[in-house]
């Protein structure tokens, strides 16, 4: 299937509500907890238009809609410890960090609203549904580990993993053809930092280690889910070299 714009497009209007706490246990530790809620006016949302060849296009796709959701983060050390360095203290630790987000959408599809300010025609499968893009949960979680050394030499390493949980991809706009999901997906990613001097280090990172399925289905009502998309991004790794004048 083919994608294309709409210039008839109206800018979203969003209004935001976020309430914190917070507290730090020591100055490089956090633990956080935030309520949000979010009204959107004129959202925009990708879907199959009702055509032939069933292309995707972007749409206010009605009125209003609304997202309220909760968000806990933590970050702490395991260990930390300082060490006598020929001019000043140096620092070891290993730490840890952690995001987790829920979130929770719903708008009403308006036909007769696309069909007034577009020239696309669009008979919506289901009255109301989720913001397309936006995923329920979400987890990201990192564990990293320091060590200073004199001279200005120092060792990076971090190991960190990212999910978001099955989110909606376009809104269906057939009796038959509901929406369609990106399925669930988690990465793991390592980076490692080094400083051999004060002007000279390397870099290291391998990305997507796990190198997960990615796969996008569509419902359908007459016979089952249907598997639209699958692949996978494979391994990213590279090397860098960093000098400062």
């Amino acid at each position: 299937r083919s994608e294309f714009g709409n210039p008839d497009l109206s800018i979203s209007t969003d209004y935001n509500l976020d309430v914190k706490w917070e507290i730090f246990p020591k100055d490089d530790e956090v633990i956080a907890v935030t309520g949000f809620g979010k009204l959107i006016q004129d959202p925009i949302n990708k879907l199959v238009v009702a055509s032939s060849t069933n292309d995707f296009s972007y749409v206010n796709s009605g009125e209003s809609a609304y997202a309220v959701g909760l968000e806990l983060e933590a970050r702490k050390n395991i260990f930390k410890r300082e060490i006598s360095g020929e001019e000043n203290d140096l620092e070891e630790k290993l730490s840890f960090g952690a995001n987790v987000s829920y979130l929770y959408t719903v708008q009403d599809f308006d036909e007769e609203k696309i069909r007034e300010e577009t020239d696309l025609n669009v008979e919506f499968t289901n009255e109301e549904g989720q913001l397309t893009g936006a995923s329920p949960i979400l987890v990201n979680g990192d564990i990293s580990y320091l060590r200073e050394f004199d001279n200005d030499k120092s060792v990076l390493a971090t190991l960190s993993y990212n999910y978001y949980s099955e989110r909606l991809y376009a809104i269906g706009t057939n009796n038959d053809l509901g929406n369609q999901f990106d399925e669930a997906v988690g990465t793991l990613d390592f980076i490692l930092k080094t400083n051999l001097s004060k002007k000279f280090g390397i870099s290291l990172s391998a990305k997507n280690l796990t190198n997960p399925t990615v796969s996008r289905f569509q419902e359908d009502t007459a016979i089952g889910d249907v598997n639209v998309l699958e692949f996978q991004r494979g391994i990213d790794v590279n090397l860098g070299l960093t000098f400062k004048f």
